[in-house]
């Protein structure tokens, strides 16, 4: 081999993901992994690679199905290059996300500042990257090392990736411990507890009975009222991936509630084609119940369970 073989990955993966409480949660988690190996797969092609694994697939919008993993050829080691390009991949998630968020609930500036440092200090070491290379002479050394009789014309592709992805499991068994001093408060002198969807960190110290109010009052982004519910308080790490539709650039998750209800919706959809008049008695009876200040814009932004079906 001409070439050096590289392994790059990342962790933690299994954890990310199963610190899930709510669908969206496992939605977004997966899908945020898969599309931070699928930006860093486009970044390692424009550094003259061949990437051998996995295979990237164009156009392929809402395929979370990208592992944790690149398996690349470069003429150089390029490994400190490609963490370092991940690193700013996933910097540029996490920041997009808290700025979306934190302008979206109407808080002072001061809070915002405050919770953007607190975030930051859960999510900036949150991911461990490691990557691995080797040369034509470690492959030679390795060959004679398993003492196999492989002759001169054998492939090298097999000892390259042997050899290296032991490398790679005897770089990632170390573990770095580094203690996360989080003492930020709230309310005065109040210390957050643990985060409710993790448990592994603080919360973020803000007040989240504040910070949900004020979501669920914006008319504006009604489409994610139902990303918090009352008692959640979140770390930062659990936030951004409660909110990654933000930097994915795809449509927020629908609520239980809608998908359970799609079928009753098409019908209701249907209904107030064909009888537009009832169509708006009905929902001025809905404004009613609900005690809202206006009616909805449509019949079928209920759920079922006000009609009784």
């Amino acid at each position: 081999m001409n070439k050096l073989l590289h392994i790059f990955t990342f962790s933690p993966v299994q954890g990310f993901i199963s610190n899930s409480r709510r669908l969206s949660d496992l939605y977004h988690s997966s899908l945020l992994l898969s599309t931070l190996t699928e930006n860093l797969i486009k970044v390692i092609k424009d550094l003259n690679t061949e990437i051998i694994y996995p295979v990237l697939v164009e156009d392929g919008q809402g395929l979370a199905n990208y592992p944790n993993r690149i398996v690349f050829l470069a003429d150089k080691c390029i490994c400190e290059d490609v963490i370092k390009n991940f690193q700013e991949l996933w910097e540029g998630v996490y920041e997009t996300v808290l700025r979306k968020v934190l302008d979206e609930v109407g808080i002072s500036k001061e809070e915002k500042e405050k919770i953007e440092e607190q975030a930051k200090l859960h999510l900036e070491n949150y991911f461990r990257a490691y990557c691995e290379c080797t040369n034509s002479e470690e492959v030679k050394k390795w060959k004679e090392k398993l003492k196999q009789n492989l002759g001169k014309d054998y492939d090298d592709y097999a000892v390259a990736y042997d050899w290296t992805e032991r490398k790679l499991g005897a770089l990632k068994s170390k573990k770095h411990y580094e203690p996360l001093m989080d003492a930020y408060t709230y309310n005065g002198k109040e210390y957050p507890d643990g985060c409710t969807l993790c448990g592994e960190r603080a919360h973020l110290a803000v007040d989240w009975k504040k910070l949900i109010e004020n979501l669920q009052k914006q008319d504006r982004i009604k489409y994610i009222k139902h990303y918090l519910k009352e008692g959640e308080r979140l770390c930062g790490v659990c936030l951004v991936k409660r909110f990654a539709f933000y930097c994915l650039k795809r449509q927020t998750f629908p609520s239980v509630h809608d998908i359970a209800n799609a079928k009753f919706k098409e019908e209701l959809k249907d209904f107030e084609q064909r009888h537009k008049d009832r169509a708006s008695e009905l929902k001025s009876l809905l404004q009613q119940y609900m005690g809202e200040e206006k009616p909805r814009d449509h019949l079928w932004e209920y759920n079922a369970e006000l009609f009784d079906i």
